[in-house]
């Protein structure tokens, strides 16, 4: 490791009949005709076009630095197998190169990991501009910063910064650890434990090194599709690509393929049985809060949300921090008080919550429009307090419903009432106190508290 060749031989690594073809037809493009050597300038101008213009450079400095004597189509497959199709330690052993390519010993500087998962993250949003995954969002997200960038990357390299036994609500109010040195193989545990880093690092090689091939990235892809905006509505997202994939990387696999655009105050406006119209009985559902202070945070429902006295959910659900800092939050398992909503309640709480208790939850969204809190400590979920003050005020709400549309009654085969899916009326009718009478025939659960 280090410094060091690999063990191996550079025969080590056996080619597919497809890999032989592509690699042979990606050399070929970067070649002098005359010497059938790698051209620098030609390898450098092509991968620039398509990741991070600074991590091209470093992938050409080393295979260049490693092989003085010319590269050959032999050492061009070398770094390929070595960096797609080799141990974490190869892997790590190059990315280490990038920032010190004469270093012997076995040690990483966090800040150049931190950095080059920055790299690898805004290159492969580079990479996939023109997906149609990507493209169905255009002109909707927020521009990607380096601040974004460098959230996400912290996010992704918790426990490397600041060890395994942190979490994510111990460290929200750290400063970022400079310049400390880790060990290989604390490296190599966390990278195992990384599985979108891993992904986008190998989708971006292959897209390098196999550029006619896009198979890798229909396998997993992080960004999913957006779905359900009107296109004449000249709306913008509180979301940018990188919380798009922070989110959507932290779903249950079978949402994770496209987003239906719910609701949102700055189109729809500030009225809670509005939002509980849009909401209501759309399946899973990630909401979206910004305070005034400019704090952006939120939770993930795994379950349909639906008015009524009790809290449910289960142990999927999470709530999450998107500035000034991201992070997931995971259930703590201490108890099941997940999602909450009811309205026009006189002796229990209206609006919207989830996690903690009465008086204490993770977020919550009061139905007086406008107003909510984030407590201190929450007993559901393993976060700090998500907004800078206790009480906040909204700025904007934004919600959106993850994976396939649940069956309406009509597909289902069931004879609907007047009301049913009708819930901003519902909401309405509970706020103004008045009942629908058919509810009296239907069973109603007991408050858990």
């Amino acid at each position: 490791m280090g410094a060091q060749e690999s063990k191996g031989s550079k025969e080590d690594f056996s080619l597919s009949n497809d890999e032989k073809i592509s690699l042979q037809s990606s050399f070929d493009a970067v070649i002098s005709d005359s010497s059938r050597e790698c051209v620098k300038n030609e390898l450098l101008d092509q991968w620039s076009a398509k990741i991070d213009v600074e991590l091209a450079a470093w992938l050409c400095d080393y295979l260049f630095t490693k092989n003085p004597g010319g590269v050959t189509f032999t050492s061009y497959v070398y770094f390929y197998n070595k960096f797609v199709k080799g141990s974490l330690s190869d892997q790590i052993e190059i990315i280490n190169s990038f920032f010190s390519p004469q270093k012997e010993d076995l040690t990483v500087n966090t800040t150049d990991m931190l950095k080059y998962v920055e790299k690898i993250i805004s290159s492969y949003i580079k990479c996939h501009g023109k997906h149609p995954k990507f493209l169905s969002w255009h002109a909707m997200l927020s521009t990607t910063t380096d601040d974004h960038l460098k959230n996400i990357a912290q996010a992704w390299l918790r426990e490397l910064l600041y060890g395994t036994a942190s979490s994510g609500k111990d460290t929200f109010s750290l400063t970022e650890p400079i310049g400390e040195t880790v060990s290989f193989d604390d490296v190599e545990k966390w990278l195992n434990r990384s599985a979108e880093v891993l992904y986008m690092q190998k989708d971006l090689l292959l897209h390098l090194f196999r550029p006619e091939e896009s198979i890798f990235c229909k396998t997993g892809f992080l960004m999913p599709s957006c779905v359900s905006v009107p296109g004449h509505l000249q709306f913008e997202s509180l979301l940018d690509a990188t919380n798009v994939i922070l989110l959507n990387s932290a779903l249950p696999p079978e949402y994770r393929q496209e987003w239906h655009f719910l609701f949102s105050t700055s189109i729809h406006g500030e009225s809670f049985s509005k939002m509980l119209g849009c909401i209501t009985n759309k399946g899973p559902t990630l909401i979206i809060v910004s305070d005034t202070l400019g704090n952006v945070f939120g939770g993930f429902a795994p379950v349909c949300w639906d008015l009524g006295a009790k809290f449910y959910g289960d142990d999927r659900s999470f709530l999450f921090s998107l500035n000034p800092k991201m992070g997931i939050y995971r259930s703590t398992g201490y108890n099941d008080h997940f999602m909450y909503l009811n309205v026009q309640q006189q002796t229990l709480p209206n609006g919207l919550g989830m996690g903690g208790q009465f008086g204490y939850f993770g977020f919550w969204l009061d139905a007086e429009f406008g107003s909510g809190h984030c407590s201190k400590s929450c007993t559901t979920f393993d976060c700090p307090q998500l907004s800078n003050e206790t009480e906040f005020k909204v700025h904007n709400v934004e919600v959106w419903a993850v994976g396939k549309p649940p069956p309406t009654p009509q597909e289902l085969g069931e004879r609907p009432s007047v009301l049913e899916g009708n819930y901003e009326a519902k909401a309405l009718l509970s706020m103004a106190g008045r009942e629908e009478h058919s509810l009296g025939y239907r069973e109603k659960e007991d408050l858990d508290l």
